[in-house]
């Protein structure tokens, strides 16, 4: 699919709005998904003992998390080259998370179905019947999904992850539940979760106590959800993403090893403590008016509406900038930033304003091309893990910028393990 189409769909910010519609379009320019079979079985003994991590899925302080999410990063990441599950495909996957012991798990949106990589590489379905939606709740094998697209994982292996408007669970014994909302209708209701409601979810988060936090994006709110299930609203955002210290929960959530919010806002990323008092660790707000990546330190850094973080283990924060018509010359933008700890922000992979191709490069820093990615988690190896959603693959992205592709293949939208 060229550039002009894509531009037509996601200019500016409006990408998040039409990414259905991209990703449909993305289907079809390549040739639909293929492939028929259902999940079957239950997730391995390997996933049990999963721990969550901040992200375009979060997760908790004690493991790794999705797509916006936190992890367990290692002090000695492993930055050997990985194996390739070279015969897996996906179709338009979004949302990642990872375990204590090294599993990812991937939201296979286009395909319906929830993915598990193990640290060998080996890909399987988990849970959703390939091309077939729906919103059934039960085992495995008949639950059904539409819209899948944030997910995290808890220090027990459950599995909770946004579909439509809806969140939902996949328990260690298999079973999918919806906790909170309707997948199929909108709204902004607290209260027991069957008759909360939901306006377009961005991400999701869970803390080391079990609690969920929800960026609920249409409405303009982090909403939490606790054990029992009651949805309440922990921050309501208050319209100032243009002003300093301006919050909206667009760009990720996640939790870090002190068990704080970080929220990725369109235009900066801000500590929210457990009493709701937000601090500004990076950017903040938009630079001379105008949408730009900067590294620099602390507000000096600037950032392009940002579309999901995640949180290692030592409190490094990664970044995705994903957007298309780019501020700076036009063209596709997709970065992977890293934020330290003392605020100091620097782009270590992909092709700032690349105006020639949508790529899938492996390589060092620059050399490395992303074609607009959705989901980010740090892993127990000491790595994080990208979901190149246009490109339909899974790539490993090391501290000092190598990426690598571990899974999938690029543009060839099917679905196989």
């Amino acid at each position: 699919m060229g550039i002009d189409m894509v531009k037509h769909f996601t200019h500016g910010w409006g990408m998040r709005a039409f990414v259905p519609v991209l990703l449909g379009l993305l289907l079809a320019a390549c040739g639909g998904g293929g492939g028929s079979s259902s999940a079957s079985g239950q997730p391995s003994s390997s996933s049990s003992t999963a721990s969550t991590s901040g992200e375009t899925g979060g997760t908790s302080p004690d493991s790794p998390g999705t797509g916006g999410s936190t992890s367990t990063g290692t002090t000695n990441p492993d930055t050997s080259t990985p194996t390739r599950a070279a015969t897996a495909r996906f179709s338009s996957p979004t949302g990642i998370t990872s375990d204590s012991k090294g599993n990812l798990y991937v939201t296979d949106t286009g395909n319906y179905t929830i993915r598990k990589i193990a640290p060998d590489m080996k890909v399987s379905t988990i849970a959703g019947a390939v091309g077939v939606a729906g919103t059934t709740d039960g085992p495995i094998e008949s639950a059904r999904f539409t819209n899948l697209q944030s997910i995290t994982a808890t220090a027990d292996g459950t599995l909770y992850f946004v579909d439509g408007n809806a969140i939902r669970k996949l328990s260690t014994e298999g079973l999918v539940t919806t906790v909170a909302g309707d997948v199929n209708e909108e709204g902004n209701t607290s209260g027991p979760g069957s008759n909360a409601r939901f306006r377009e979810i961005a991400n999701i988060a869970i803390d080391s106590d079990g609690s969920l936090y929800v960026a609920d994006r249409g409405n303009s709110a982090i909403k939490r959800i606790d054990r029992n299930g009651n949805v309440s609203i922990f921050y309501q955002e208050k319209g100032l993403v243009n002003e300093p210290n301006g919050l909206s929960s667009s760009g990720g959530l996640a939790i870090d090893s002190a068990g704080d919010l970080i929220v990725g806002d369109f235009y900066g990323i801000h500590r929210l403590s457990r009493s709701g008092i937000p601090t500004l660790i990076a950017g903040g707000i938009r630079k001379d008016g105008a949408l730009i990546s900067v590294d620099g330190i602390g507000s000096n850094a600037s950032f392009i509406p940002l579309l999901n973080i995640t949180v290692a283990n030592d409190g490094t924060i990664f970044a995705i900038e994903s957007t298309v018509n780019g501020g700076r010359s036009g063209g596709t933008h997709s970065v992977v930033r890293r934020i330290t700890t003392d605020g100091t922000v620097k782009t270590i992979a992909g092709k700032p304003y690349d105006l020639n191709h949508e790529g899938s490069a492996d390589g060092i820093g620059q050399e490395a091309d992303f074609f607009l990615p959705r989901g980010i988690t740090a892993s127990v190896d000491g790595n994080v893990y990208v979901v190149d959603t246009a490109n339909g693959t899974i790539r490993r992205v090391t501290h000092d910028g190598k990426v690598t592709t571990i899974a999938g293949a690029p543009r060839q939208i099917e679905s196989s393990d």
